[in-house]
């Protein structure tokens, strides 16, 4: 496509968009995509009892917006035992208090594995839609 001098402008205009455009839905892949692999990541390293793994099985991720509408995912517990979370991520003193149990911090691999990876998976997906 040939530009001449008055329509320089929007030629740019034209090229700019579709690169916003390309890094958009590449983001929105990425973000599908490490925010799965993160869950997997939490639910591997999550603490486990013999009641067959109901805090497991309520780890969960949603896909949530944040104050600019930006697409975000949230990795959490549901579930009854979701108010543990925080106890057996960061530890705790036992019911009688004169033990620690030590913290099994499940969420902070996820979001170490996801801060790690976002960054490749980003290029990656743009590199693909870009082509």
């Amino acid at each position: 496509m040939k530009a001449t001098i008055d329509t320089l402008g929007d030629s740019i205009a034209l090229v700019l968009e579709d690169c916003v455009r390309q890094a958009n839905k590449a983001n929105d892949e990425t973000l599908d995509q490490i925010s799965k692999e993160a869950l997997k990541v939490v639910k591997e390293n999550a603490p486990a009892r013999e009641n067959g793994g109901v805090y497991k099985k309520g780890l969960k991720r949603k896909k949530t917006k944040d104050e600019r509408d930006e697409l975000q995912y949230t990795l959490y517990a549901s579930g009854m035992e979701s108010s543990l979370s925080h106890l057996l991520e960061n530890g705790h003193l036992t019911r009688n208090g004169e033990t620690t149990v030590s913290g099994k911090p499940h969420f902070a691999k996820g979001q170490e594995y996801a801060a790690k990876e976002i960054e490749a998976a980003f290029i990656k997906n743009y590199r693909k839609e870009s082509e």
